[in-house]
């Protein structure tokens, strides 16, 4: 609003602490939803990958020593789990110097040139959820007699009963990705990154990317094309429950 301070809304790291926050996404996914529903279907051939099969597909939650002490015997196929831990956190601040300064840095020997920052750190802990690792293992042939570029997208939905369109858009997507299918392949095992391997939940299109820490930052790297955009990985998995 014009000539008033910005609130939580105006920052993507504060934003969800906003009341608002959920109920702008909604609305703004009704709007979507209203103009969709006044488009054309797809057709059944609209949807066809000629040639390209998807012969298996499962979720295989890795489960570190650590954690297999957390969730005792984990059913390791098609299963996810989630826990809370307490992760710590580095926060930085200013030395008391910048506070008897009054907010101002003084000039070296009079000059221009403005004293360097000097920062504090503090060890902070805080409760957050998180879920186990898992990897996608996709099995997918090739009857065509040349390779083909495939995108993959994976959603997560609720296991319910009745029509799929009632229950459409409770879907979440978890990643989406490209991949080529070689010509002919009759079982190739879906694999992504350069060590050609299943791919990763950490790998997931929809999170976060790397953020520089702030030492990295002092230290002279490069801010230029860090995106803030995306969900935090520990968030990727829903809450789940005992009886799942």
């Amino acid at each position: 609003m014009y000539q008033i301070p910005a609130g939580p809304m105006n920052y993507d790291q504060a934003a969800p602490r906003d009341p608002v926050f959920y109920r702008w996404h909604k609305f703004i996914d009704q709007l979507f939803e209203e103009h969709r529903t006044n488009l054309s279907p797809h057709l059944a051939e609209d949807l066809v990958f000629d040639g390209i099969s998807i012969n298996s597909f499962s979720v295989q939650s890795e489960p570190t020593a650590e954690l297999k002490k957390v969730i005792p015997s984990p059913e390791t196929e098609n299963n996810f789990y989630t826990h809370m831990e307490t992760p710590s956190y580095k926060i930085y601040n200013v030395t008391d110097k910048w506070a008897e300064n009054e907010g101002e840095l003084k000039p070296v020997d009079g000059g221009d040139d403005l004293e360097p920052l000097q920062f504090k750190t503090f060890d902070v802990k805080v409760k957050a959820l998180n879920h186990v690792p898992f990897t996608y293992n996709i099995k997918v042939s090739n009857k065509e007699k040349r390779a083909k570029t495939v995108v993959f997208r994976i959603f997560i939905a609720p296991e319910m009963d009745g029509p799929l369109d009632h229950s459409r858009n409770m879907f979440v997507e978890l990643d989406k990705f490209v991949a080529t299918v070689e010509a002919q392949a009759k079982e190739q095992v879906i694999t992504t990154g350069t060590d050609k391997t299943p791919r990763r939940d950490c790998e997931s299109s929809v999170i976060l990317p790397p953020v520089p820490t702030v030492d990295e930052i002092v230290g002279g790297q490069d801010l230029k094309g860090v995106c803030g955009c995306g969900w935090p990985l520990n968030l990727l998995i829903p809450k789940g429950t005992e009886a799942g």
